[in-house]
C-alpha cells in the first residue's frame, strides 16, 4: 500500500469510513476543481462485504471521481457475471474446505482469492477508463520493488512468463471500473484444487 500511495502522491489527508460492520481506511486528495483522486482500503477479509463496498463506490461516487480500491478476502471463488459457477468451480471442494462462492457484476473468468492474493480495483469516468495504463501502473509499482512484470495481448500481467494477475471490467453510460487480482502468496493447492471441476465437461449451461 505505501508504495502505492508513494507512487501517486495521495498521501496527503486521511481518515476512516465506516461502512456497516467494514473498517475501510480512504486517503483522498484534490487534484483540481473538478477530479478528486482516492485511495481506498478494505480492512475486511469477507468477499461478500468487499464486493458489497466495490459496487457501492461505484454506483455513489461521482463520475469526475477517480478511485483506487485495495482489498483480500479469506479464501473464496468469485466467478464471473455470466459464469455457471457448477462448470468453473469444484463445489464439493469448496463445501469441504469451508471456501466461500460469490459472483461478482463484471465479466470474465472464475479466480481464487486468499490472503495471499490482492485485489485492485480503478473507478474512473467511462470516457477516461483505460484498462492498459491501470496496469501498467501496476506494473510499475512493482518495478520499484525489483519485480519485473510485463502485460500480454489478453492483459495479463506475467512474472518470469507466468500469469500472476488477470483482469476484468463493467461499463456503464458513464462510468467504468476495472479490477484484477495479484497473486502475491496464495495458496496454490487451493487455487488448483477449487477450480479444477473433475465433471466440468459434463456440464451444459443454456
Amino acid at each position: 500500500l505505501d508504495s502505492l500511495l508513494q507512487e501517486t502522491n495521495m498521501m496527503q489527508r486521511m481518515r476512516c469510513l465506516s461502512f456497516h460492520k467494514t473498517s475501510v481506511q480512504r486517503i483522498s486528495v484534490r487534484m483540481n476543481h473538478s477530479k478528486r483522486r482516492k485511495v481506498f482500503r478494505s480492512e475486511s477479509r469477507d468477499i461478500y462485504h468487499n464486493l458489497a463496498i466495490e459496487h457501492y463506490i461505484f454506483d455513489t461516487f461521482s463520475p469526475q471521481d477517480e478511485i483506487l480500491m485495495l482489498w483480500q478476502n479469506n479464501p473464496c471463488v468469485v466467478v464471473g457475471r455470466h459464469q455457471n459457477p457448477w462448470a468453473e468451480a469444484n463445489i464439493p471442494f469448496l463445501r469441504q474446505n469451508n471456501i466461500n462462492l460469490a459472483r461478482r457484476n463484471s465479466g470474465g473468468g472464475a479466480v481464487y482469492h486468499d490472503p495471499g492474493n490482492l485485489n485492485i480495483t480503478f473507478v474512473a469516468n467511462k470516457d477516461t477508463y483505460n484498462r492498459r495504463r491501470n496496469l501498467e501502473f501496476i506494473c510499475s509499482t512493482l518495478n520499484t520493488l525489483g519485480i519485473d512484470t510485463e502485460i500480454n495481448d489478453r492483459d495479463d500481467i506475467l512474472l518470469a512468463g507466468k500469469k500472476v494477475s488477470g483482469t476484468a471490467a463493467k461499463l456503464t453510460r458513464d462510468k467504468s471500473y476495472h479490477h484484477c487480482t495479484l497473486l502475491v502468496n496464495a495458496d496454490r493447492k487451493n487455487l488448483s484444487n477449487a477450480l479444477k471441476n473433475p465433471y466440468a465437461e459434463s456440464i451444459h449451461t443454456n
